[in-house]
């Protein structure tokens, strides 16, 4: 039977770890609206992933040149001298000494793990798995297990949202402020109400290893890296970091104070999609003419809302709650397959998973205040599969 379907009925999670359990050989071909992958697997781990009918050796030369290990004048020389060669662009590389081969293969593995994370973003699609041989090269990156790409790829989906409030685009420029004395932070008082909401703000991830002492590694290196005029994209190309772990520690830098986001330079110069159509000049009459329309439509807006009730504090807050509930909901479930893919069952209870630190404890301890009601099923005396609920005075 051929392992193919939609990602609505079969998720990433179960399709990577069907293929790592019966470790399979061959390519999980993926298309989406997102875009389309190629995923290889050999002996059920993952050894590349790219867009189909990719060159491997012009996106290889692509990378080195956007990770600024080549200049774009030696990447055009590195192409012409491994085409006089009749050589691949890696092995040129390599055989001619201008990288080493495990600096050759970590930016190999970088951008193949970009192109496998970013599959927890997409919101549908179809796939199919073929298996054929898959000729591995022994000099490349070591391959990647299915649980590997989960544990990380679903912390990814919790922590993306509060760094996209600090950086809504990729473009936008960054500007490094006068470096200031790290120093230790007062101590805040805890806010149960949030916690045992799993609200999940930018403080929450971020590290406080600054806390009167250095920077963590990650936050260091994108200062290092920052020289002149650089964008966040900028910025994780030259760290090498991956676009999640370098936004973070940019978000990171500038809650700190650090960095700070010049926001209007990429809307003008970049016309970026996060902002809508590239930016063009407008006559001050038209952003005049503009402004009136958008000023009157608020303003009817806000009386039909308060009419309905809709700007209340009551309201706005239970929407807030209401949102945040159903945020931890997503995370726990996420958190209860992954439990299960490294452990072969299903966690006898939510404080099992909050053990091994797959979920805050303060989001299940006590668990008569947990506002998710989880209840594992029983088949011959074992876990076969889960039912998980909002608390019924939650369900409203």
């Amino acid at each position: 039977m051929a392992l193919e379907g939609t990602l609505k009925e079969f998720g990433i999670a179960d399709i990577f770890q069907l293929i790592g359990q019966q470790q399979k050989e061959g390519v999980l071909e993926l298309r989406s609206e997102d875009g389309n992958l190629d995923v290889f697997f050999y002996g059920g781990l993952i050894v590349d992933a790219r867009p189909p009918n990719s060159d491997p050796d012009k996106c290889l030369l692509e990378h080195m040149v956007r990770t600024g290990l080549l200049t774009p004048e030696q990447g055009s020389r590195v192409r012409d001298g491994a085409a006089q060669a009749l050589s691949k662009i890696r092995d040129y590389l390599v055989d001619a000494g201008i990288i080493q081969n495990e600096k050759v293969a970590e930016i190999e593995r970088l951008f193949a793990m970009e192109e496998v994370y970013s599959l927890f973003h997409w919101a549908n699609g179809r796939f199919v798995f073929v298996p054929r041989e898959v000729i591995r090269n022994a000099d490349s990156f070591s391959p990647v297990s299915a649980e590997h790409i989960l544990m990380d790829g679903f912390r990814m989906v919790d922590e993306w949202p509060a760094i996209k409030k600090v950086i809504p685009s990729p473009n936008v420029r960054v500007i490094k402020l006068s470096t200031p004395k790290p120093k230790a932070k007062p101590k805040k008082e805890k806010n149960v109400a949030m916690e045992s909401e799993n609200f999940l703000d930018l403080g929450d991830i971020m590290d406080d290893e600054d806390e009167g002492g250095d920077l963590p590694t990650e936050e260091q290196t994108v200062l290092n890296v920052l020289v002149g005029k650089m964008t966040v994209q900028n910025i994780i190309d030259r760290s090498r970091m991956g676009a999640f772990e370098a936004s973070k520690a940019v978000a990171s830098l500038v809650s700190k104070g650090y960095l700070k986001l010049d926001v209007m330079t990429a809307q003008r110069e970049t016309g970026d999609a996060f902002f809508g159509e590239e930016a063009k000049p407008r006559s001050p009459y038209i952003l005049l003419a503009a402004a009136g329309i958008i000023t009157l439509a608020l303003l009817v807006i806000r009386y039909n809302s308060m009419q309905e009730g809709l700007l209340s504090p009551w309201y706005l807050a239970s929407e807030t709650r209401k949102a945040q509930i159903e945020n931890g909901l997503h995370r726990v479930h996420h958190a209860i397959e992954v439990y299960r893919l490294l452990h072969g069952k299903l966690p006898q209870s939510l404080g099992a998973m909050a053990e091994t630190g797959l979920l805050p404890s303060d989001l299940v301890f006590p668990e008569n205040n947990s506002p998710y009601v989880y209840f594992p099923l029983m088949v011959d005396g074992e876990h076969a599969s889960y039912t998980l609920e909002l608390a019924a005075d939650l369900e409203k």
